[in-house]
């Protein structure tokens, strides 16, 4: 009967825990505006990636999308113009991340890197055709945005296991 009951709430937990790491992806992101480093550490990856490892493909993803969306119609930011590749950057981080730890039950250290090199992937594909369409130059405009985003992948790759690590402790799966 108990598990029954655990099973039940399931569903109702991973909302809350996609709803919370919605609420961090869109908060995060301000701390690090106030001192200028924002665009740098991209932090609104962190808790979408977080997002990957503790809840469904799923509802990561519509974390991934969500974020972006709801960040610029509340604060402003990203610019309107960004928000397309970042819904689908973040939604690919997100889901592959789920996909690769919950899915495949691969260690942090395998399905993080995995998530992000998928996610890289998307926003290359997605800028260079963008650029294109622009008439930038593609192969510039997409190492530019990745290389940009260096320091954050750094971040991710330090703070995301540390970050589940407490979520484990604490009895979150």
């Amino acid at each position: 009967m108990a598990e029954e009951a655990g099973r039940e709430s399931e569903p109702g937990r991973e909302k809350v825990l996609a709803a919370l790491m919605g609420a961090l992806a869109v908060a995060l992101p301000q701390a690090f505006h106030l001192v200028g480093l924002g665009s740098l550490f991209l932090p609104m990856h962190l808790p979408v990636a977080l997002a990957g490892f503790v809840v469904r493909p799923g509802l990561a993803a519509s974390v991934g999308v969500l974020a972006p969306v709801l960040s610029t119609l509340i604060t402003g930011m990203p610019p309107v113009p960004l928000v397309p590749v970042m819904a689908a950057e973040l939604a690919t981080l997100g889901a592959v991340a789920s996909l690769l730890a919950r899915k495949l039950r691969l260690p942090v250290w395998v399905a993080l890197p995995g998530a992000i090199a998928a996610r890289m992937a998307v926003t290359a594909l997605l800028i260079t055709v963008a650029g294109r369409w622009l008439g930038l130059p593609p192969k510039m405009t997409a190492a530019g945005w990745i290389a940009g985003g260096a320091p954050g992948i750094l971040l991710q790759l330090v703070a995301v296991p540390l970050a589940l690590r407490l979520l484990r402790e604490r009895g979150v799966r």
